[in-house]
C-alpha cells in the first residue's frame, strides 16, 4: 500500500510528518528523533525583546579595585545606556569610591622601611564620571537546570571624562586619630571595559564587568596650594595671603601644621604618572 505523507514546516530546523495512519512522527535534520532521550534539539529563534531605542539603567553596588599595588578603592557606580540600535548605544557612568586609601603594601613600606610610592603612583580617585559608547557584538543562549534557557550578551564599553583625586597626608594612627587627606584636583580619566550581561527576564539583567579606569596623575598642588603657598603657610599657618587657587582653610584641625608639612614634601618634587584602576563591577540593570 502506498503511504501518503504531508510536510508542514514549523521552523528553520523542524519538520512534522503526518502519516496516512494518523500517527505523528517528529524528526530533526539527519533523522534524529526528538523523543530520543539522548537527543537535545534547540531551535534558532529571533530575539524576543528588542533593545533598540530603549533606555537601560544599571546599578553596581560593588565596584572593587583588583590591581591595587599602592592604592585600594571600593565604591559603587551607576550606568545609563541609550540603545540607539540593538547592538550599540551611548553610555554615561558615574562612580563614587566610598573607600579609597593607600594599600596594605604601601603602608607596610612606610612602617617597616620608612619609604612609600611616589605621590603620583599613590594618588587616589575619589569620584569620577565618564561618557562614551557601549557595544554588544555577541549575543547567545545557554542551558542550565534541566534544559532551562538563559540568554547572555558580551558587553564592551569605552569612554572619557573627569575625576576628582586626593592624596593621604597623615596616616591613621590609634594615638593621633583618623587619616587626613588633601585634594589634588580634577583629572582627565578614560575608561575601557568588558563583561557579560545575563538576562533573567525581558527587562532585567545581571551585569558582571571588568573596567579599567585610566587617569593622569600629577602632584604639584595640594588643596590648590603651590609650593610657594605652602612655604608661607608653614612659616605662619594663619597666613592666608596666597595664590587665588589655594584653599588654606582645608588645612584645619589639630594636625594642620603636620598636614601642611607633609603637603609641602609632596609638591617639593612634583611627580607624574598614568594610573590604571582595574576594577570588578557587579550589578543589575532594568530596561525601559
Amino acid at each position: 500500500m502506498r503511504r501518503l505523507t504531508t510536510s508542514l514546516v514549523v521552523s528553520a530546523s523542524v519538520s512534522v510528518m503526518l502519516t496516512a495512519a494518523g500517527v505523528w512522527a517528529q524528526s530533526a535534520p539527519g533523522g534524529a528523533p526528538f523523543r530520543n532521550p539522548n537527543v537535545a534539539v534547540h531551535a534558532v529563534e529571533k530575539k524576543a525583546f528588542s533593545e533598540a531605542r530603549r533606555h537601560e539603567l544599571a546599578l553596581y553596588p560593588v565596584a572593587v579595585q583588583i590591581n591595587g599595588k599602592f592604592t585600594q578603592h571600593v565604591g559603587s557606580a551607576l550606568s545609563y545606556v541609550y540603545h540607539l540600535q540593538e547592538r550599540f548605544g551611548f553610555q554615561i557612568s558615574p562612580i563614587f569610591n566610598w573607600h579609597s586609601s593607600p594599600s596594605g603594601f604601601n603602608r607596610e613600606l612606610e612602617n617597616k622601611l620608612g619609604a612609600s610610592a611616589d605621590p603620583a603612583n599613590s594618588l587616589l580617585l575619589n569620584w569620577g564620571v565618564h561618557a562614551g559608547v557601549e557595544a554588544t557584538p555577541i549575543y547567545g543562549k545557554f542551558t542550565f537546570h534541566n534544559g532551562t534557557l538563559g540568554r547572555f550578551s558580551l558587553v564592551l564599553s569605552g569612554g572619557a571624562g573627569i575625576g576628582a583625586t586626593r592624596h593621604q597626608l597623615k596616616s591613621e594612627d590609634p594615638t593621633t586619630g583618623s587619616a587626613t587627606y588633601g585634594a589634588i584636583g580634577n583629572k582627565f580619566i578614560g575608561s575601557l571595559g568588558g563583561g557579560l550581561k545575563l538576562e533573567i527576564a525581558q527587562r532585567y539583567a545581571i551585569r558582571l564587568e571588568v573596567r579599567d579606569v585610566i587617569y593622569t596623575a600629577r602632584v604639584d598642588k595640594v588643596n590648590g596650594c603651590t609650593l610657594e603657598d605652602l612655604n608661607g603657610l608653614q612659616d605662619d599657618p594663619t597666613n592666608l595671603v596666597n595664590s587665588g587657587s589655594c584653599k588654606a582653610e582645608k588645612f584645619a584641625g589639630p594636625y594642620a601644621e603636620t598636614d601642611i608639612a607633609i603637603a609641602r614634601t609632596l609638591v617639593e618634587t612634583p611627580s607624574s604618572a598614568v594610573l590604571n584602576n582595574l576594577g570588578f563591577y557587579a550589578g543589575f540593570s532594568v530596561m525601559f
